[in-house]
């Protein structure tokens, strides 16, 4: 038995050690790029770091198999297995070793690891090896080889053990069995902690090259092939000729006049974006909720401008982040932050503002693995992002991270060190189950609902709190505050997911910086959250052409529309019209037209819905 358990221990630390090589490999072959951006050799070595915690998940589910052999081997004589174990090695070896040869030949080029877009080039192999030059070629396939052959003698010499005999007495192995695979499946979801790790755990510069050292080829080539085959069936979303819908597309964010409305006292204000986690519109009492959840909002209502209309294209927080920084709606099947080869032809408002002298941060509470979203934040470039590691651990927790007040406190508190104009957002999570946050209820009134209620009460609280203490800074007076929601959540109103109304959110903004004739008014169009990045740089008198999807909401001459992805469909709303339709059944769900409306109307207004969700897929698939 003893063999059996150090077999498994020396075979974990074989494909540390495996993977630390291939990350050197790739390194040392790119140091050109790494040379040209400027990095150094201490921050470069600093992937190896970061690097351990996917690498020791990606382990984890290389070891299934042999941890299998192992524990089949510890009841049963069974030598032959040994072949199995050293086949199977030999062959993990092999395709990782040849990801790696790939992403050696193609990073420079494409600037991402190797994804399932490049096995289209496999019908053609004349394309791969004409399209660099012998010289390469060979030296890439010398390079797998001895990848190969190299890393399994290694193995083959000093990690693996050959078992011959089975354990006794029959104690040992049940006790193996019993704990091991709960410690691999532990190994594989990167711990014990609420959220399991991502592609993002290995994330930690804003150089994309170093991101992409640290984080696991094999890992992430599998992550894509499951997002792939997720969305496989994009057919379904081709309605037209995709010129005809990139035709009505085009009519739908035709804008007859390029003005706006300057609701803005100076177009060089800080921002800071307050994103209340699933803030629904249910929870404020100026948009039909009950008036003692959320009162501090109804104060700050007073002095704001107040959305009523205002919709989340996604129902997912990662959605709703890559919407509202590059103005992108959220997609069908997938989502941008989880398919991080797209970013680099992605837009950013994040980016734009720092290269006009704003300084940027990030706070959340919790951890950023969730959705890949410290990928997506460091793509954006921001300047600072602090999430719950960088928070003082005296610091009280709930079972998902900080809460709210502490985080809130924590953002003032750095705050007087923003260089200005600065650009800030703070995500809360005190208003997502388990709703634990450090308060007694209150709301007893809502049944099921009371624990959600009462979670959105507290964050309401410490929002009333915050402003108190931002009113006492230099930087308030020249400050606009936008509040809203990451996305909608079911309520004390039932709404059923396939509505408006489930997603329905609030956006609020708020600020000395607004100018008086907008404050405590209400903006009664109908639109959603891919609006916000190209409204606030219309603000700013900065170039929005990046940000196609959205419209100015302060542009008089723009359509009003809402488009929202459900689950297997999508909704559609205009004023006086709205449709919800159903993928999985080709049917409209509900379909609400002003009485009189005439069947070519109707079916031109089906066609905006479908042309919308299908060209939007499209170039999600083109990136």
């Amino acid at each position: 038995m003893k063999k059996i358990i150090i077999s498994i221990l020396l075979q974990y630390l074989f494909w540390m050690l495996f993977f630390f090589i291939l990350r050197a490999v790739f390194l040392v072959y790119n140091y050109r790029l790494l040379g040209m951006e400027g990095i150094s050799v201490w921050e470069a070595l600093q992937a190896f770091w970061y690097a351990l915690k996917l690498d020791s998940a990606t382990t984890g589910y290389v070891l299934v198999i042999p941890t299998v052999i192992l524990s089949i081997q510890g009841f049963f004589k069974a030598p032959w297995l040994n072949a199995i174990n050293k086949t199977w090695t030999l062959v993990i070896i092999f395709l990782f070793s040849l990801i790696v040869s790939a992403e050696l030949g193609t990073f420079s080029e494409w600037k991402t690891k190797l994804t399932t877009s490049a096995f289209i080039h496999l019908d053609n192999p004349k394309e791969i090896y004409f399209s660099v030059s012998a010289w390469k070629f060979f030296s890439l396939v010398g390079v797998m080889l001895l990848l190969t052959a190299g890393s399994y003698f290694i193995y083959h010499k000093i990690f693996f053990i050959r078992i011959k005999e089975y354990a006794r007495p029959l104690i040992w192995p049940i006790l193996f069995t019993i704990f091991c695979f709960p410690l691999l499946f532990t190994t594989i979801r990167g711990g014990v902690k609420a959220i399991p790790i991502s592609q993002s755990s290995a994330h930690y510069s804003h150089h994309a090259i170093l991101n992409w050292a640290s984080v696991n080829s094999g890992y992430h080539l599998a992550v894509n092939m499951l997002e792939k085959n997720r969305y496989k069936d994009h057919i379904t979303y081709q309605f037209y000729d995709l010129p005809e819908a990139r035709e009505i597309v085009r009519k739908i964010h035709y804008t007859r006049k390029d003005t706006t409305i300057n609701v803005l006292k100076t177009n060089r204000p800080n921002i800071v974006i307050l994103l209340l986690e699933s803030w629904t519109a249910d929870l404020i009492k100026s948009l039909g909720a009950e008036p003692d959840i959320t009162p501090n909002f109804r104060e700050l209502e007073k002095g704001g401008l107040l959305f009523t209309q205002f919709y989340c294209t996604g129902n997912r927080s990662h959605e709703a982040i890559a919407t509202l920084f590059g103005g992108h709606p959220a997609l069908p099947y997938t989502t941008w932050p989880e398919n991080p080869e797209k970013y680099r032809k992605m837009p950013s408002m994040v980016r734009m503002l720092n290269d006009t002298g704003y300084s940027s941060s990030f706070y959340f509470g919790g951890e950023l693995d969730y959705g890949n979203m410290r990928a997506y934040l460091l793509f954006n470039q921001f300047g600072q992002i602090v999430e719950e590691k960088d928070i003082d651990p005296s610091i009280p927790r709930g079972r998902l991270g900080v809460h709210d007040e502490f985080l809130f406190n924590r953002h003032i508190q750095d705050a007087r060190n923003f260089p200005q104009p600065f650009f800030s957002v703070v995500f809360t999570l005190s208003s997502h189950s388990p709703y634990d946050q450090p308060m007694e209820p209150v709301i007893d009134w809502a049944g099921m609902n009371n624990p959600f209620l009462n979670s959105a009460y507290y964050t309401d609280k410490c929002l009333g709190e915050y402003f108190e203490k931002c009113r006492k800074e230099p930087w308030y007076d020249n400050t606009l505050f936008i509040i809203m929601a990451d996305h909608g959540h079911s309520s004390q109103k039932n709404w059923i997911y396939e509505s408006f109304e489930y997603h329905r959110i609030p956006l609020l903004l708020y600020g000395k910086v607004l100018r008086e004739e907008f404050r405590g008014k209400q903006e009664d169009r109908i639109c959603d959250n891919s609006s916000v990045a190209r409204t606030i740089l219309k603000q700013l008198e900065m170039p929005v052409d990046d940000f196609k999807w959205g419209v100015d909401l302060f542009n008089p001459y723009s359509n009003e529309f809402a488009y929202v992805v459900l689950n297997n469909g999508y909704t559609w709303k205009e004023p006086g019209k709205e449709i919800v339709f159903s993928m999985k059944w080709q049917d409209y769900f509900k379909m609400e037209f002003p009485e009189g409306t005439g069947p070519e109307e109707i079916r031109q207004f089906l066609r905006k819905a479908r042309a919308y969700v299908q060209v939007l897929f499209q170039e999600f698939l083109d990136y």
